[in-house]
Order: structure tokens, then sequence, then C-alpha cells
């Protein structure tokens, strides 16, 4: 829960950087017209089968779905940018905090 919340702000802070300083209201809009309708229509679809296939098909087509990637070599458990990201936008806004202490 945690993580996605701080992937939500990097992501948000990133495309804010990013945007032009005339555009931050299309992009905004943008970014929400299409996450919120890739949500309805992951809703949509899943019910959709459901309704037509059955529940224990749908739970299957799920799992086969996303077997590829949950088992995929590439996933890491953390993104290798994230890090690199919150420094360059920390540098960016000039406030350098110096080098980062040892965990």
């Amino acid at each position: 829960m945690a993580r996605t919340g701080t992937e939500n702000i990097l992501s948000v802070s990133l495309r804010r950087r990013m945007t032009p300083d005339e555009l931050p209201g299309r992009m905004n809009a943008t970014f929400r017209s299409v996450l919120t309708g890739a949500l309805a229509a992951g809703a949509a679809l899943p019910g959709l089968l459901g309704e037509m296939a059955g529940v224990r098909v749908t739970l299957w087509a799920g799992a086969v779905g996303a077997s590829p990637v949950l088992l995929s070599p590439l996933r890491v458990p953390v993104a290798p940018g994230v890090a690199h990201v919150t420094v360059s936008l920390r540098n960016a806004r000039g406030c350098n905090p110096g080098p980062a202490e040892p965990v």
C-alpha cells in the first residue's frame, strides 16, 4: 500500500516537472481520463466474462493472464530508477541535501 502511494507521488511529480507551464491542467485531465477508462474496462470485462462463462473460468483466465507478469524474470521488487528520479527532482529544484547516508 505504501509503495503504491509513493509511486503515485513520484509519477505525478515527474509528470508535473516535465510538463510545460501552460499545459498542466490538460496533462492531468488526459491522465485521469485514460486511467479512469482503463479501470472501467478492467472492471467490466471480468464481470461480463463471469456472467457468460462463470466465476471459475473467469478466475482461471485472470490467473493465466497475470502469470507472465508475476513469473517474469524481469520483475524487480523495487524499480531501480525510483531513487534516481527522486534525487534528480531534488537537484532540479536546487535543494541538493548532499550525499545520502547509508541505511
